[in-house]
């Protein structure tokens, strides 16, 4: 079986449990939960630039849900959901496992992390994101908006070398998303105090981008010129 059609299966077997999850939100009227992480980049993506060269998916997928909704979640899943504040993690977490995927769910969650010396905050908060609804193979999916998605697919910065995919996410992001520049800028600057070495730090995640596809180099350049325009 060629790699490309076992992807497909594993997404497939991945979104028929989106189904069942949708279900549970619907009928117990609850905020539709915003899917996030690596299901949200394929929905921005063509299959060919989505994770080029995986052998295999994790087999999971990730949800921003409502903090009002967590008990709801917890009865439907039968699940409980943890409260952590640590030095790169703040939030509300839980997970179970659905015909042998994995389901993440997560209420009002930040992530903190350093980027050559630069502490950067992603916040993952239900009532702040951009809630965005995409059509895929006839069906409708609600999920986080693709300027954070980049943003925390840099921040996270983990490589091949750790069996990860966040650089080539970030380049399917840049490719398929058509991301504006200055909406990136404006994501991460809503939640982060600005720095000229913030700037910098990210121009070079974005350059370990460049070196995975070269038509990546674009949105770099666009970036740091949004950056010059709003520092004058």
């Amino acid at each position: 079986m060629e790699q490309t059609e076992k992807i497909k299966i594993q997404l497939e077997s991945i979104l028929q449990v989106h189904g069942h999850v949708v279900d549970i939100a619907q009928n117990r009227g609850l905020h539709p939960p915003l899917i996030f992480a690596g299901m949200a980049v394929y929905l921005y993506c063509t299959l060919d630039n989505f994770r080029p060269d995986c052998k295999k998916l994790s087999g999971d997928i990730d949800y921003i849900i409502h903090p009002k909704d967590m008990s709801h979640w917890e009865r439907a899943l039968q699940i409980k959901f943890q409260q952590e504040n640590t030095q790169g993690f703040s939030g509300s977490h839980a997970k179970t496992i659905m015909d042998e995927i994995e389901i993440d769910l997560l209420a009002d969650t930040s992530f903190v992390r350093p980027v050559e010396g630069e502490l950067f905050t992603c916040r993952f908060f239900y009532d702040e994101l951009e809630k965005v609804s995409t059509r895929r193979d006839g069906e409708k999916f609600l999920h986080v908006d693709a300027a954070q998605l980049l943003f925390f697919k840099l921040l996270l910065g983990r490589g091949r070398e750790k069996e990860k995919y966040d650089f080539e996410d970030a380049v399917a992001l840049i490719l398929d998303a058509k991301i504006d520049a200055a909406h990136f800028y404006d994501v991460i600057f809503a939640q982060n105090e600005f720095s000229v070495r913030k700037i910098e730090s990210l121009a070079n995640r974005l350059h370990r981008c460049i070196a995975i596809d070269g038509r990546s180099a674009e949105f770099k350049e666009n970036f740091l010129a949004i950056a010059r325009n709003r520092c004058m």
